[in-house]
Order: structure tokens, then C-alpha cells, then sequence
């Protein structure tokens, strides 16, 4: 599947078997958004891809791992857009917008956690199963020994600290931006065949990254693209801030 390319790609290399499965998924991908259309409905009412995958009894249905059938929903939804080369097969729209579905993936991701974190809660399970006012007891103690002891998080620098948090952002799966990345999108954001009138073709740019940076793994997309161009903005804007404020107070 997809999430099994981001494994083998680190060697540059994929198996023939996790090969066809990836191409099946791009294929099943555009066949269901004809023979069911309401698989997008599923995703828009919050139904994870597994779940909306066992309502349809999908990997039965047509004599596949309930892997390759979850892929192909995510490739019904999302669309294939030619971001993996080594697959021989058209591009295609998705059945939702590209934007669209990174967001409601991202809800459909924290309406999990809070569903787990309901039913500890419901079942009294884990830290749930202690009284509030002995989870506050312990929480105010701890945490007043553990500053007083320098224990923890408190007796650490602040560059363990960073190198931890990037350490820790790569094993949940996030792919911190390279110096190199950084310069490859400047260098490439404000070019016309990366411009629609004023708007960026984010996605166009993020295609570019995966390729040049990635080895073609689906790392960015358009959404995160934009928002790093965004965040990128705004941290050039508040680092001239302090000049600003001192030149419009001098012409006074």
C-alpha cells in the first residue's frame, strides 16, 4: 500500500508484489468512484477509510486484503495524481477535492483519538480510573518535585529539548523541511509554470518536492505547502517587526 512504499522507499526500492498491490489500489480507486459513489458520502459523514471499507464489505466482495481495499477507498477520495512514477497508470480526480480531503482525514484522525479517549473515559480505564481530585493531587506533586529536583523535561537544555521534539516529529511520521526543500520551493514558488494568476499551484509544487527531495514518496502535498508558505511569511514578517516599529518611530 501506499504507507508500505514510505518503508521501502528509504532503499530506493520496492517489491514486485507491493508494486501491484499499489497499482491495484490506483486502479480499484477509479472504478469505485463508479460503482460506489457513496463511499465519498461515508468520508464527509466522518466513517474512517476501515470502517467505510467493512461496511461494504469491500475486501470480500472482490477477493482482496482489506489493505489493498482501503487503499483503493483512499485513492477513490483523494484521486491519483501521477506522484508515484514507478506506477504506470493515468492521473485522475478524486471523488472530493485534493484540499478537502487532507482536511477531513486530519478530523477523521482526531475524531479517533477522541473516541478512544471516551470510551477510557466512559470505562473508567487507564488514568480515568482514579478520582479528579487524586489525578490533581498527584499531577501538583509530581510536577512540583519534578521542578524542584530538576527532574525530566526540567533538567534538560534546550537543544536535548528541540533535538528530541524532531527526533519525536519523525517517529509519529512527520517529515521535518529541509534547508535543502526550503530553497528548492523559493527558488521554484514565484516561477509562471508554478503561478495561476496570483494564486501558487501548491500541489504542483509539492509533486516537485516529492520528486526532487522525497524520491518521489508522497511526503507533501498542496495544503501543507501552503500553510508552510503561510508560516514562512509570517516568521519573515515578525522578524522584521522590531526595524519596522524603529523606522516609523525615527520619521515621527
Amino acid at each position: 500500500m501506499v504507507s508500505d512504499f514510505k518503508t521501502t522507499s528509504k532503499n530506493k526500492k520496492i517489491d514486485a508484489s507491493n508494486l501491484r498491490a499499489i497499482e491495484s489500489a490506483i486502479k480499484l480507486g477509479r472504478n469505485w468512484q463508479k460503482t460506489y459513489p457513496e463511499i465519498r458520502d461515508h468520508y464527509r459523514n466522518g466513517d474512517s477509510l476501515t470502517k467505510i471499507e467493512k461496511i461494504l464489505s469491500l475486501s470480500e466482495k472482490h477477493n482482496i486484503s482489506r489493505s489493498t481495499a482501503k487503499e483503493g477507498v483512499r485513492f477513490h477520495l483523494r484521486g491519483y495524481h501521477g506522484e508515484l512514477k514507478f506506477a504506470k497508470k493515468e492521473p485522475y480526480e478524486g471523488s472530493i477535492p485534493l484540499e478537502e480531503y487532507e482536511e477531513l482525514s486530519l478530523q477523521n484522525r482526531l475524531n479517533a483519538v477522541n473516541a478512544m479517549n471516551d470510551l477510557m473515559k466512559k470505562e473508567k480505564r487507564g488514568t480515568y480510573s482514579i478520582p479528579v481530585e487524586k489525578r490533581r493531587e498527584l499531577g501538583e506533586n509530581g510536577a512540583k518535585t519534578q521542578i524542584e529536583n530538576k527532574l525530566g523535561i526540567h533538567g534538560q537544555s534546550y537543544s536535548f529539548k528541540k533535538e528530541s521534539a524532531i527526533n519525536l516529529c519523525a517517529k509519529m511520521g512527520f517529515k521535518l523541511w529541509s534547508e535543502d526543500e526550503k530553497e528548492i520551493l523559493f527558488q521554484n514558488m514565484n516561477k509562471p509554470e508554478y503561478k495561476k494568476g496570483s494564486k501558487r499551484k501548491v500541489t504542483d509544487l509539492a509533486n516537485l518536492l516529492n520528486e526532487k527531495i522525497h524520491n518521489y514518496d508522497s511526503v507533501r502535498n498542496g495544503p501543507s505547502v501552503a500553510k508552510f508558505i503561510k508560516d514562512e511569511h509570517q516568521r519573515r514578517l515578525n522578524k522584521l517587526a522590531p526595524f519596522v516599529y524603529t523606522i516609523i518611530y525615527l520619521q515621527k
